[in-house]
């Protein structure tokens, strides 16, 4: 299902009455819900949200000769005690001109593509929503929504962020738990319980200010390895005291590429301060898998060929003496 919205039947009804008895369309509020409608269900004929969630804002209105422009808003920050939830459904509501009660105008569903709104955290950035909507007062209109090209589902999307999202999490180096190691120079081995940790992971520990000590007296090794659901540490002994630690967990996105863009990246030339290409000179020889050596005889031949050069060059300026 597609995302789309609707006038409803009372909505209309409304907006007559006010034509009618020349009085504005008084707009109130907007509801936003977790329900979803179903498919081939008429959403003219929906008068209230299935899940109700929270209220909203209406952050903009205006109009322009027939059309009238509207966005719908929810912010999380507006909202402290709403749940994560997911944000399928929204209601716009108006003031019946004839009984001066509240009523709905339009009902609008976003179909396949849901969106997840975290709650709210003062320790993350707000996370905001907006949904413009634009009304026209035609007799012969055809208006349909229509996605770009590269829209992704936030199912696909989740599935990118699986494979290249950094997680980090806070974890402790326990005391219990340790076998032989398998790593030269480290004698003992710990698997520590990660759920979200995968083999194709990258990680990152770093051992928090308080355990740096600990870790110094166990020889914890500075690197660390990921298998299925587990992180893997090395220490030349058991420590004796649990370590607390920081974990973040790189995807490997060395199978994405990206292709279709107008812009293409040039590599720069090295430098001593910037990383970057370089050109292969005499006597370095470059293998077809990018492996380099050089050849020693062939750099004091061309050193001497160099020198022989600049030789004569200098007798052909200054003359010999």
């Amino acid at each position: 299902m597609d995302y789309e919205y609707k006038l409803t039947t009372h909505g209309r009804a409304a907006i007559a009455a006010c034509l009618a008895l020349e009085t504005p369309l008084r707009i109130t509020r907007v509801g936003f819900g977790s329900g979803m409608i179903d498919e081939g269900k008429e959403l003219a004929d929906q008068h209230e949200l299935l899940c109700f969630v929270s209220d909203g804002a209406i952050t903009e209105r205006r109009h322009e000769d027939d059309r009238l422009f509207l966005t719908l808003q929810f912010a999380n920050q507006q909202h402290p005690d709403v749940k994560t939830f997911l944000l399928s459904e929204f209601m716009l509501y108006v003031t019946d001109p004839v009984t001066g009660k509240e009523t709905d105008l339009l009902y609008a569903t976003l179909g396949d593509y849901p969106q997840p709104v975290p709650a709210y955290n003062p320790k993350y950035p707000t996370c905001v929503f907006n949904f413009p909507l634009i009304l026209i007062l035609s007799n012969e209109i055809n208006a349909s929504v229509l996605a770009p090209v590269g829209i992704v589902t936030y199912s696909d999307l989740n599935a990118v962020i699986d494979v290249i999202a950094i997680r980090r999490l806070d974890m402790t180096i326990p005391v219990s738990g340790w076998a032989s190691g398998t790593a030269p120079g480290y004698a003992v081995q710990c698997d520590i319980p990660v759920p979200s940790a995968a083999e194709r992971m990258i990680p990152f520990l770093t051992v928090l200010p308080v355990g740096a000590a600990s870790a110094d007296v166990c020889g914890l090794a500075p690197f660390a390895e990921t298998r299925e659901g587990v992180l893997r540490v090395f220490a030349r002994k058991a420590p004796t005291t649990a370590i607390p630690a920081s974990l973040a967990l790189a995807g490997d996105a060395s199978g994405f590429c990206v292709v279709g863009s107008e812009d293409t990246y040039v590599l720069p030339p090295a430098t001593t301060d910037t990383l970057g290409g370089v050109k292969v000179g005499g006597g370095v020889d470059v293998e077809d898998d990018g492996t380099i050596s050089v050849d020693g005889a062939r750099i004091v031949e061309s050193a001497a060929a160099s020198e022989e050069s600049a030789r004569l060059l200098l007798d052909e300026v200054f003359g010999t003496p």
